[in-house]
């Protein structure tokens, strides 16, 4: 990563605010979006970090978003 990760993570936490704005949502809801999009890029980076595997962690960092930022009940 050629950013700093601070970058990286405040980048991610307004991209995921910005898209759920984008399809919709009202600005109350870009609160968790903003919070999912940090913490699956946190996972992203904890997975590369400790599986040397780009691949492998983007898909566990993908399942991790999955299963911790979606809510199927909305």
């Amino acid at each position: 990563m050629n950013y700093p990760l601070w970058l990286i993570y405040i980048a991610s936490a307004i991209g995921g605010g910005a898209f759920s704005y984008l399809i919709g949502d009202s600005l109350f809801d870009m609160i968790p979006a903003s919070i999912g999009g940090l913490v699956s890029t946190l996972a992203l980076v904890l997975f590369q970090h400790y599986l040397q595997a780009k691949f492998f962690s983007e898909y566990l960092a993908a399942f991790f978003w999955r299963s911790n930022g979606v809510n199927p009940c909305s």
